[in-house]
Order: structure tokens, then C-alpha cells, then sequence
């Protein structure tokens, strides 16, 4: 396996770090009291909300690609600003996703300011746009592109070229034919790389 391989393979969540994210109704509605800048403090410190684990559940059920770093970063930001307006209501953990999802939007569309704005980017998606012989910015605007895909092109780039499973495991599990497993995931990778047809072998690998 290449160098460029090792750090595609690694840029998806293994299932163990998917588990769910800790409770977080009771004593963690305290960490939101104060005004922003309080409430700043207290969530650098340690990441208390489990923001990490909750971006990264969240870009992985929707098959985003980003800098889960940056997205985090951002995301905490966010909620130090909003929490003054936070009355219990909805749950602490739909409050939360939905400022995650705010900011992944913001990043979705190309609207985060982040970058511009001086933030560093992420080792992660250093590694990974090192795999793609990107540029990170320019693995940004070939995300936003990646983004605008059906759902089931991007579940085939991440199952096949990410995570490295065989067609064969995908087509057992959603009773789609091999040929258009492969053509979706030729078509999301084609957003990265430019790639023949045939560039894509049985295992969605790049040849």
C-alpha cells in the first residue's frame, strides 16, 4: 500500500468511533451559562459537549467530506454565541446538532469564512489532500462539488475508495448491481482526480 493510499484508507470513522456521544442534558446545560466569552472558555477546555465526536457522527451519517477540525472549531464558536438564547428547549442534543449542522452548511456551500479568517487547517485534511495530491484549499472547492451529489455517490467514494470495502460487501447490503456501484464511485472520485472508466477497479480502487 502507498503512502497516498494509507492516508485515503484512514480519512473515514471506524465503527468504534462512531458510538454515541455521552449524556450531556443534566450538568452540561451549566457549561452553556454566562455570556460567550465565558462560555468560550469553559468549551476549549477539554471539549466538555463532545463536539468532536458529535461533528464527526454527523459529517459521517451524511457522507460530507470536510475539516472536521475546522467544522469543530467553528461549531464551538457558534454555540458560544447562541447559548444565551439556550432555554432547555429543544434537548441539549438536538441544540447541538443543530448548530453543527449550521456550520457544516456555512462549509457545504461555501460561505465559512474560516479560512479567510486566518483559521489553520486541520492535520486530518492536511494528511488527506496530501492522498489526493491536493492542495487543502483545493481539496475544499473539490468537496463542494463532491457535496453536490446524490447521497448514493458519495456512500459508494466513501464504502469504496475510503474505506476500502469490495463492491461485492455493498451490493449484499443494499441489493444494488456491482456496474452501478462502480460508476457512482467513478463519478464522485472523477470530483478529485481525473480518472478513465476504467481507472476503477472491482474494489473501487484506483489502478
Amino acid at each position: 500500500m502507498t503512502e497516498s493510499e494509507t492516508e485515503l484508507q484512514g480519512s473515514s470513522p471506524s465503527g468504534s468511533e462512531q458510538t454515541a456521544c455521552p449524556p450531556s442534558q443534566g450538568c452540561s446545560q451549566e457549561l452553556l451559562r454566562g455570556n460567550p466569552q465565558v462560555v468560550l472558555e469553559r468549551l476549549t477546555q477539554g471539549d466538555p459537549l463532545g463536539l468532536a465526536l458529535r461533528v464527526r457522527r454527523y459529517l459521517y451519517g451524511r457522507r460530507f467530506l470536510m475539516d472536521e477540525e475546522r467544522i469543530v472549531l467553528a461549531t464551538t464558536a457558534l454555540v458560544a454565541r447562541n447559548a444565551p438564547r439556550y432555554r432547555g428547549r429543544p434537548t441539549l442534543e438536538r441544540w447541538l446538532d443543530r448548530q453543527i449542522e449550521s456550520c457544516a452548511e456555512a462549509h457545504r456551500y461555501g460561505v465559512d469564512e474560516s479560512r479567510s479568517k486566518g483559521v489553520p487547517v486541520g492535520k486530518h485534511w492536511a494528511r488527506l489532500a496530501r492522498g489526493f495530491g491536493l492542495e487543502p484549499e483545493a481539496l475544499d472547492c473539490a468537496c463542494r462539488r463532491f457535496h453536490g451529489l446524490p447521497f448514493e455517490s458519495r456512500e459508494a467514494f466513501f464504502r469504496l475508495v475510503l474505506e476500502r470495502r469490495s463492491i461485492e460487501s455493498l451490493v449484499y447490503r443494499g441489493g444494488r448491481q456491482a456496474p452501478e456501484i462502480a460508476k457512482e464511485a467513478r463519478r464522485a472520485l472523477s470530483h478529485f482526480i481525473h480518472l478513465k472508466p476504467n481507472r476503477v477497479n472491482r474494489h473501487g480502487h484506483g489502478g
